[in-house]
């Protein structure tokens, strides 16, 4: 997926939203926050329930081409890194029609990829008994370098890693994976 003749693993978790949480997942990009970065990167989202059309996880189609950042925000709508020099993200709900937003119904083990700067965001769960849960894996292509991110929160932190910013990944931290052929 990355064309990349190796690849790290910066990170994995599971992701819950619980039945009948009212709470959508903000617009959003991955790279911003995390102390990674490269010029090749994918996130899996592998769902572990089904997950209809109308709460799935949904992209902006070649968001990750527009040479933006934009600052990360908190659930409840704060930024997460309040003067980071960040632009605010372009109000997507409000403008729908001039996105492509694409999502899929998607069924467990179904899995989408996309690059760590592509926009997405879900709506809020509103089913009255589904949980909607998934795995998501976090890779790294060659070119990968660590972001130090000075007085900026990062998700996951990693906080053991003394690495300075620009530096190739080659600490445990991040394992490099087999890749075939």
């Amino acid at each position: 997926l990355m064309n990349s003749r190796s690849v790290r693993l910066f990170h994995e978790h599971v992701l819950v939203k619980e039945a009948a949480t009212g709470v959508p997942t903000p617009w959003h990009q991955d790279a911003p926050y995390y102390c990674a970065g490269g010029p090749k990167t994918v996130s899996l989202w592998v769902p572990l329930d089904e997950v209809p059309r109308e709460t799935t996880l949904e992209f902006v189609s070649g968001s990750h081409l527009w040479g933006k950042s934009y600052r990360p925000q908190r659930f409840d709508g704060t930024p997460l890194n309040a003067g980071d020099g960040l632009e605010e993200m372009p109000d997507i709900d409000g403008q729908r029609d001039a996105h492509d937003i694409l999502g899929w119904a998607l069924e467990p083990g179904d899995a989408v990829a996309f690059d760590y700067r592509t926009v997405h965001g879900a709506p809020a769960n509103t089913s009255a008994t589904r949980q909607r849960r998934a795995f998501s894996l976090r890779l790294l292509g060659e070119g990968a370098r660590f972001v130090r991110r000075e007085g900026i929160a990062t998700s996951p932190p990693f906080p053991n890693v003394t690495l300075e910013d620009g530096a190739p990944l080659t600490v445990d931290d991040f394992p490099l994976l087999p890749v075939a052929g």
